[in-house]
């Protein structure tokens, strides 16, 4: 898994990173064509899961979504309690709501809201809730979860982001 992982990471020939490298690639392609060799020889247990995450961001990289998204449940399906599990469930949500599936995010992550169990902190929740409800045009009701995020989430890593969509919504006050 490590030079999987190390493969997957290094630098291209021409980045100023890869002064003192171990292992440089001439472009992206073939940093890619690597890292999916070695990945393929991760086999079994945990290391052999993780692997296929790798494996998620080559596809996805390579446009194949659907062999990214088969690798993501299936890391789900097994370990919905690991800790990569909120990313790789954020990952999901991003690649639903790219290809057009607004809708069905905004009913899972609405139920999320009111599950203990979920996967994904709550105000990683709110947050996601509050973006697609913007991709779907429906900014008045995306406000309400940024609001809520600022409210009561003032250390959350969507701080910053969510603070700038409430102010840019703020109304005006005439001079």
């Amino acid at each position: 898994l490590a030079e999987a992982i190390e493969t997957y990471a290094a630098p291209l020939a021409d980045d100023p990173a890869a002064e003192g490298a171990d292992r440089t690639f001439a472009d992206d392609a073939a940093r890619r064509a690597a890292a999916t060799e070695a990945v393929a020889a991760v086999e079994g247990g945990m290391a052999g899961d993780i692997a296929r995450l790798y494996e998620a961001d080559i596809a996805l990289a390579d446009g194949d979504t659907a062999r990214a998204r088969e690798a993501w449940e299936g890391f789900l399906r097994e370990h919905d309690d690991h800790i990569l599990a909120a990313t790789v469930e954020l990952n999901l949500i991003a690649l639903d709501r790219a290809e057009g599936q607004g809708e069905d995010v905004v009913a899972r992550l609405e139920r999320a809201l009111n599950n203990p169990a979920r996967t994904l902190p709550e105000d990683a929740v709110l947050y996601e809730l509050g973006v697609t409800l913007e991709a779907l045009g429906r900014d008045d009701e995306a406000m309400p979860h940024f609001q809520r995020l600022v409210d009561d989430f003032p250390s959350s890593p969507y701080i910053t982001e969510a603070s700038r969509r409430v102010s840019a919504d703020a109304p005006t006050l005439p001079a």
